[in-house]
């Protein structure tokens, strides 16, 4: 029986000394930011992330942390450290593909409407680049999706591992509270507020699905850490990535059965919050003069900073071409849109849609925008149908995923952590119903924990 058990403690330990350790190693990394700059840390977090994500060929839960990580740093990845040298754009979305590959067995066990759509999706987009005025563009519109199936794939590996999702939050929540601190507290130029604000939002995913897995919701710790990440997507001053956040914030304070412990929970993190914005006065006046020009005299352009045309522009485009330009070819379309006196927005120059909707609406036409409705909407179908007691996730991950895409497009992880996860987590059921089962095992037999 002493063998048995100390088998059994052996195959705990893997993921929560990777928790720990990387819990420990983000706090050191962005305390030593004032001194050596946050390409450093960036640079620690990031080979981390990878580090942890070449152990889970052989221990699937920390191959999970990993991704969660590289997919939180990603928005920032993208600013400071993937122009050039060693890593290059596109390095994260190689490596999800090449996961795809190796861990196709499990991709292809995931199953559902979402998956398949999404299938059909990036394959009419990689179809669509042969009519593409610019297919090297239309490329680098695909890659980002197909990357995707590698996120689905390495989630659902670790998902029967309940453990794992709360891991996930706790770890990309420090990194996204603790980084966000760091940047605002050293005046870091923020090249991308929109771009930016995605870096604490797919924290504060993270923290949903965890929600969702788990039978009692948010503890206490991941609720204060979700009002950290939700401020510093306020202070970003985008507003599209603050309605995502709220929408997120507010899922996971409703989440679990504890209504009185969730709000003491809620109303010490919203103080906490207050107490960091009031920090940063001038963040927090252009964060709220960006949001007061919703309501403001100017223009329809001018409030939504150009997007109106945008849509306005896509709008005809898709009229001209029914069913599309061709993947990348909107800012090649959009150039040619001198006829139109009422879009004055960066008129006559190639410009991106900067919406996901409108991009795919103009460049892929009829078909291409219903597969990617029916995808946005496949997740709240499911949710109607009743896949377990966190079936919620799946209306919030439609109604995230069709915001975003309302201000983005298909470039960053957050909106694809948060799809991969909804469906990793479509077994729900079964892995709360394993978690409350091992917890209720005598403690006297270990050995049905490890095996069973």
């Amino acid at each position: 029986m002493s063998g048995v058990r100390i088998g059994a403690r052996r195959r705990q330990p893997p993921l929560r000394a990777w928790t720990r350790g990387l819990i420990a190693l983000t706090v050191v990394a962005w305390a030593a930011a004032p001194f050596a700059g946050v390409e450093l840390s960036l640079w620690i977090l990031t080979l981390a992330g990878f580090a942890a994500v070449a152990a889970g060929y052989t221990k699937p839960a920390v191959g999970a942390l990993g991704i969660a990580v590289l997919c939180t740093l990603d928005p920032v990845t993208r600013l400071f450290l993937m122009s050039g040298g060693l890593l290059r754009w596109n390095t994260l979305n190689y490596l999800l593909i090449l996961l795809a590959f190796v861990y196709v067995r499990h991709l292809l066990r995931t199953g559902g409407a979402s998956l398949s759509l999404l299938a059909a999706l990036t394959a009419l987009f990689g179809l669509e680049i042969a009519i593409s005025a610019h297919p090297e563009t239309g490329l680098e519109n695909v890659i980002p999706v197909a990357a995707a199936f590698g996120l689905i794939a390495c989630l659902s590996r670790a998902r029967g591992e309940p453990q794992v999702w709360h891991a996930m939050a706790l770890v990309t929540g420090t990194i996204g509270a603790l980084g966000g601190f760091a940047f605002f507290a050293l005046h870091e130029t923020l090249i991308n507020r929109n771009a930016w604000g995605w870096f604490p939002l797919t924290a504060l995913l993270a923290i949903a699905l965890a929600s969702a897995a788990s039978p009692r919701g948010s503890g206490f710790i991941l609720v204060l850490l979700a009002f950290v990440n939700l401020t510093w997507t306020f202070l970003s001053a985008s507003r599209g990535d603050l309605v995502v956040g709220l929408v997120v914030t507010v899922a996971i304070v409703l989440a679990g059965r504890a209504a009185g412990r969730r709000l003491v929970a809620a109303t010490v993190a919203a103080a906490a919050a207050i107490a960091i914005g009031s920090h940063f006065i001038d963040l927090s006046d252009r964060a709220m003069a960006r949001l007061g020009m919703l309501t403001a005299d100017d223009t329809l352009r001018q409030r939504t900073s150009g997007r109106s045309d945008l849509m306005r522009g896509g709008w005809y485009i898709f009229l001209d071409h029914p069913l599309g330009v061709g993947t990348g070819g909107f800012p090649a379309a959009w150039a040619t849109l001198t006829d139109r006196p009422e879009l004055t927005f960066h008129r006559g120059k190639a410009f991106n849609a900067h919406s996901g909707w409108v991009k795919t609406l103009a460049e892929n036409g009829v078909p291409g925008f219903a597969l990617l409705l029916a995808f946005v909407f496949s997740f709240s179908v499911r949710a109607l149908r009743g896949f377990g007691p966190g079936r919620w996730l799946g209306f919030v991950t439609t109604l995230v995923i069709a915001t975003a895409l309302l201000t983005t497009e298909f470039q960053g992880k957050g909106i694809w952590f948060l799809a991969a996860g909804t469906m990793a987590l479509g077994g729900v059921r079964r892995i709360r119903r394993v978690a409350v089962t091992r917890s209720r095992l005598p403690a006297r037999q270990p050995w049905r924990v490890a095996h069973g």
